[in-house]
């Protein structure tokens, strides 16, 4: 018998090849729970500016919807339309943008926007809430009401959006400025600052 065959081993004698061992070892399983967790804690941050950003946009598109429905409402039908800030949607709540609005037609005029303000003859067009309130997303300044007369116009207003505050006392750019013309119109302001 030449070298060769004397080493390897002879299925005969009862040697069978060892297999190797399935799955990961403890130190492996620890040492990727710690890579997946570094990873994430790097990551969180970001995913919560990026995810505050997508809800900040989300209520400044439902609260530019509702200010052109109002608008459009007062040009068809020629009555003059209220949108104020409202807890209940079913009559206004004075400063209280940041839980909902309301959007009706001020049958007789006499709105202020204070609670009481619609009456029960003025038909309610939309009722919203603020979906994003347990995001930190707000509307941080705006007028008691906004008005659109016949011709859909209406004294000039400013609601300020804010997002997401960070905790560490990080600021991130999380404002947004919807200015309503006296026409009716609304422009976007995105690099308008840092909420406070």
């Amino acid at each position: 018998m030449d070298a060769l065959e004397r080493m390897q081993p002879k299925a005969s004698m009862g040697m069978k090849p060892r297999a190797k061992p399935g799955g990961y070892s403890f130190i492996e399983l620890l040492v990727a729970i710690c890579l997946v967790s570094i990873i994430s804690l790097v990551a969180l941050p970001s995913f919560r500016e990026a995810h505050s950003a997508v809800a900040l946009d989300s209520l400044s598109s439902d609260l530019r919807s509702i200010l052109r429905l109002g608008r459009d409402e007062a040009l068809t039908t020629g009555n003059v339309m209220v949108l104020c800030p409202s807890q209940t949607g079913r009559d206004c709540s004075a400063g209280a943008w940041n839980e909902g609005w309301l959007l009706f037609a001020d049958s007789n005029n006499d709105s202020t926007g204070a609670v009481g303000s619609v009456d029960p003859d003025d038909p309610i067009l939309r009722a919203a809430t603020n979906r994003h309130r347990r995001l930190d997303v707000s509307v941080s300044e705006a007028p008691p009401q906004i008005r659109f007369d016949a011709r859909g116009a209406t004294a000039p207003a400013v609601l300020i959006l804010c997002g997401l505050r960070i905790a560490d006392g990080g600021a991130v750019p999380n404002r947004q400025t919807l200015a309503v013309g006296r026409t009716g119109l609304i422009a976007v302001d995105e690099e308008s600052g840092l909420c406070e």
